[in-house]
């Protein structure tokens, strides 16, 4: 299973200033942490998910 790990305060910074940056809108810790999260649970969702798709084209 893969582990989500936490993130540290120069990731989050990064990703405030890039959430920021892409959508003029500003961001408070709390929300940036929540984004990082949701990402990081899609990104986890999609690997597992195109994993599934491998081993089912591998047995037809």
């Amino acid at each position: 299973m893969l582990e989500i790990k936490i993130p540290t305060k120069e990731e989050l910074q990064h990703l405030k200033c890039f959430l920021e940056a892409k959508f003029g809108v500003a961001f408070t810790n709390s929300e940036v942490l929540e984004s990082y999260y949701s990402l990081t649970h899609l990104g986890k969702a999609i690997y597992l998910f195109c994993k599934q798709q491998e081993v089912k084209n591998e047995t037809s």
